[in-house]
């Protein structure tokens, strides 16, 4: 069991809701490892990672008051860091006028797949994020570009088959294809 599903931690969840400082105090010591290790799996960099783990722990204190309690105060809190992170790589694709590297994006749309998953979701999220790399580069170029200019760029389905001179279907077929390859790759034990 991880420590931070302990019922400790959901008793110290609830002293917190209740303005309890020192108990939230304790909550962050609980959760930091699992919020960062899930945060280091998707950011860009480490200065992300550590601006997104604040960010997370201070809308956590924020929102304490509407916490339900359903679920464990650890989905809860990795849902919020999920939510941050899904913002930020938004943020900068608009302000740096360039998305994330197609990586980025792919794992921007599995993490928009987050619904509060519980620890073993959220390892299989980590493990698919470092196999992603190599499950891509198994990939001819033109198949990366393709997956790029759909997912990361987000160019409709009707441009890219006037661009590659294709019927849109025969396009949907071929990243229907190229997605299951992925997910084979990705399912493949490590």
């Amino acid at each position: 069991m991880d420590p931070s599903d302990d019922p400790q931690v959901m008793s110290l969840a609830r002293a917190a809701q209740g303005g309890d400082s020192e108990a939230f105090s304790a909550l962050i010591t609980a959760l930091h490892l699992p919020v960062r290790r899930f945060l280091a799996a998707r950011a860009i960099s480490a200065d992300q990672v550590e601006e997104l783990l604040q960010d997370t722990f201070v809308a956590a204190w924020q929102g304490l008051p509407q916490w339900r309690g359903e679920g464990s105060p650890r989905s809860w809190v990795v849902g919020i860091a999920a939510n941050l992170l899904r913002a930020d790589v938004r943020r900068r694709m608009k302000t740096q006028g360039v998305g994330p590297d197609l990586m980025d994006a792919l794992l921007l749309k599995a993490a928009e797949t987050h619904d509060e998953a519980e620890s073993d979701e959220v390892e299989r999220m980590e493990r698919f994020a470092k196999a992603l790399p190599g499950c891509l580069a198994l990939l001819d170029q033109r198949s990366r570009d393709l997956l790029d200019l759909r997912y990361r760029q987000g160019i409709s389905l009707a441009d890219l088959a006037r661009q590659f001179q294709r019927p849109e279907g025969t396009l949907a077929m071929i990243l229907l294809r190229l997605r299951q390859s992925l997910r084979r790759c990705l399912m493949r034990p490590a």
